[in-house]
C-alpha cells in the first residue's frame, strides 16, 4: 500500500498527535514536551509500511509513546 501525505496532512498529524501525547501523559508531559515528541515521532513514521496507525490511529500511538517514556529523566 502506497501512501502520499501532504504537508498539510503531517502538520495535522503532528497536531493532533501532541494534543493526545499532553491528554494522555495526565499532566507528566507539557505541551512543549509533547509538540517536540510529536514532531520526532511523525518524521520517523513510514506510512508507506506502517499500518497500524491507519488501523488503530493517534490515540493509540500517543498511548504507545507515552508507555515507553521514562518521565523521571525528562526535564521540565
Amino acid at each position: 500500500m502506497n501512501i502520499t501525505l501532504t504537508e498539510g496532512d503531517l502538520d495535522s498529524l503532528e497536531k493532533e498527535l501532541s494534543l493526545a501525547l499532553a491528554r494522555f501523559s495526565l499532566g507528566k508531559l507539557n505541551i512543549k514536551q509533547s509538540e517536540d515528541l510529536a514532531r520526532v515521532a511523525i518524521k520517523n513514521v513510514d506510512f508507506s509500511s506502517n499500518s497500524a496507525l491507519a488501523h488503530k490511529g493517534i490515540n493509540w500511538y500517543a498511548k504507545e509513546i507515552i508507555d515507553v517514556i521514562d518521565f523521571n529523566l525528562l526535564s521540565c
